[in-house]
């Protein structure tokens, strides 16, 4: 099954008003880390969590 972007909440402000044009990942993994801007709750979307466990 394909992944699904995860869905969240995240604050941007941008210095020059403009949106972005591509899109750019909002965190990292790194064994058991997991680092990201994005506001997420895993409660809402349990497969973030197993997917996680998985990677590390």
């Amino acid at each position: 099954m394909p992944e699904q972007p995860t869905p969240g909440h995240h604050q941007a402000a941008t210095a020059t008003g403009t949106a972005p044009t591509r899109h750019h990942a909002k965190g990292f993994t790194q064994g058991g880390v997991h680092a990201s801007y994005l506001h997420v709750h895993w409660a809402a979307t349990p497969e973030l969590a197993h997917r996680f466990v998985r990677s590390c």
